[in-house]
């Protein structure tokens, strides 16, 4: 997401994946007739430059993720990144070198006491389940013997690691140090063997276990394959030609790829997902490879398309259906079937509900001296959300000064190198020491609609009370969204078929106030952790009924 120049955000992950991915600018040739996004409430910032054929297609998303495309152009300068959707826990960057962590020493005095509201909080949706978080590889894709482990201590031992697994059984240790370019050792890695499958099994499900002060990431070894997303081609491109001219640029065999079309138009949906095998090479490798490399794909016409490759996490299911033989049809009819959803559930009418802003209330509740300068969005949003609660109960101070409290005194097994942490709910314990409750709800993991609407009802009722801190999924296209001039984030077609088959990184907001648009969108307005200068003042606006919100997280003092 760019900040006009500024300052580049990267936004944090903070569940999700572990691999940092930096995409290219997007430069490429756009074909003529730019399809329109189906986006209504900014359709007037897309302007197609020419009608041709098959423009009647309106529900044909392969190239309108983007809100607002750019001119064509045929050259492109190479090595320029710019933030995308998969960065899994990343940095913001700062054009200053001496940008440091500001410190809350604002005392804000309490005003009134919190007032009553009539809402009633939906107990049946309190304390819904968190979506499991499945591995994407299949048992049949996985080494027998091996498993990765991240997260350790530099100064770890291979004895330790021996002694960690020693009640799984016998294991082999081979130590992978990650370094600096200055050559200083920030994490220890280790590939750890196993005699039999049963161990290494037994061996994965350690995930998260305190490993030397650290919580230990633990992963089966996939046999040499990568999975990955492109994008940015033309919309009639077919799966054979595509297949044919990224094969002669990877330096890596393709092994399986998938196409997804649309069933009423014949086009492609601007998307592929492709499984390559890269055997002994390291993921980092491949990623480097197709970052700083332009891989070029013609259409039918020869115009060029400079496309754009990174690294995916797809969800089990999706793997498995990519993989075997005679499942990519079924998962074409899915596709189908949750595209005509979408479309189904965006054409339906909502109740509006009666718009709410603490930020109009209560300015004084939202804190804004905290930048995001590291994977620390998490730790961000639970001192919003405690400070909020605290000055709408009390009068003096609390305790909790800064965000540095939270990172520091946090169960350092729950931190993750370089990633944040592994799951915001881990920081209970400590933060209980501040409160007298913290509340973690979570979406359905249904897909009625109706479900997903009467969470979003009970949003509001917690919002009433206080303002609340929210985990969000980052979808596609928010990548190029102009946070500074477009208003209402509204996530694409496409988006929304991705989220169904991959796993989203997360972000951490401070949710400030609900409305609608005078064009009838309902949205959220949230505190971003990217200072003032980003969207409006510091906050930024998405779109309601897009199930985009994962988690809330409230206090109660």
């Amino acid at each position: 997401m760019d900040n006009k120049g500024k300052r580049r955000e990267e936004y944090t992950d903070v569940e999700a994946t572990s691999e940092e991915v930096k995409p290219k600018k997007n430069k490429k040739k756009r074909k003529k007739n730019q399809n329109q996004n189906e986006v209504e409430a900014t359709s007037e910032k897309v302007k197609p430059e020419k009608n041709k054929k098959n423009q009647n297609q309106t529900e044909v998303e392969a190239t309108s993720e983007e809100v607002k495309p750019k001119k064509n152009k045929k050259k492109r300068k190479k090595n320029q990144n710019q933030n995308e959707e998969f960065d899994d826990c990343e940095n913001l960057k700062h054009e200053s070198d001496d940008c440091e962590k500001l410190k809350n020493d604002q005392k804000i005095e309490a005003t009134t006491e919190p007032k009553k509201v009539d809402d009633q909080v939906n107990p049946q949706f309190s304390y819904w389940s968190s979506s499991s978080e499945e591995p994407e590889y299949t048992e049949d894709t996985l080494h027998p013997n091996y498993v990765c482990v991240g997260n350790m201590d530099p100064n770890i031992t291979e004895d330790e690691i021996k002694h960690f697994f020693k009640r799984i059984g016998k294991a082999t240790v081979e130590l992978r140090p990650v370094t600096t370019k200055k050559g200083i050792i920030t994490e220890m890695q280790a590939l750890v063997s196993f005699e039999t499958l049963e161990e290494t099994q037994r061996a994965s499900m350690l995930y998260g276990t305190d490993l030397s002060g650290r919580a230990a990431r633990i992963s089966r070894l996939p046999l040499g394959l990568m999975t990955l997303v492109v994008t940015e081609f033309d919309d009639q491109i077919s799966e054979s030609s595509l297949l044919e001219q990224l094969s002669a640029q990877l330096e890596w065999p393709i092994q399986d790829i998938f196409l997804p079309k649309s069933s009423s138009t014949g086009f492609n949906l601007g998307f592929a997902y492709l499984k390559l095998s890269i055997g002994n090479q390291t993921e980092d490798a491949v990623q480097k490879f197709v970052t700083e490399n332009d891989i070029i794909v013609k259409d039918v016409r020869g115009d060029e398309y400079f496309v754009q490759i990174l690294k995916v996490h797809l969800k089990a299911w999706v793997t498995q259906s990519i993989t075997t033989e005679g499942r990519k049809a079924d998962l074409q009819e899915t596709i189908d079937a949750l595209k005509n959803k979408i479309e189904e559930n965006r054409r339906r009418e909502t109740d509006k509900e009666p718009p709410f802003s603490w930020r109009t209330r209560k300015p004084e509740l939202f804190v804004h001296h905290y930048l995001q300068l590291e994977n620390d969005c998490w730790a961000i949003t639970l001192f919003r959300g405690h400070y909020a609660a605290h000055q709408l109960t009390y009068s003096s101070p609390s305790s909790l000064t800064n965000v540095d409290i939270i990172k520091q005194g946090v169960n350092p097994r729950h931190l993750l190198s370089g990633e944040g942490i592994d799951k915001v709910k881990n920081t209970k314990e400590f933060m209980l020491g501040y409160c007298k409750e913290v509340e973690f709800h979570h979406r359905p993991k249904t897909d009625n609609e109706e479900d997903h609407e009467a969470f979003e009802k009970n949003i509001i009722c917690l919002l009433k009370q206080c303002p609340v801190g929210v985990m969000i999924d980052v979808l596609p296209s928010s990548a190029r969204w102009d946070w500074d001039e477009l208003g209402v984030f509204i996530p694409t077609v496409n988006d929304l078929i991705r989220k169904s088959l991959e796993k989203p990184p997360y972000h951490g907001l401070f949710l400030a106030s609900h409305d609608t648009t005078e064009e009838g969108v309902d949205f959220w307005e949230l505190q971003e952790s990217a200072g003032e200068d980003h969207g409006d003042k510091g906050f930024i606006k998405l779109a309601r009924h897009n199930r985009m919100i994962k988690q809330l997280i409230v206090f109660k003092v």
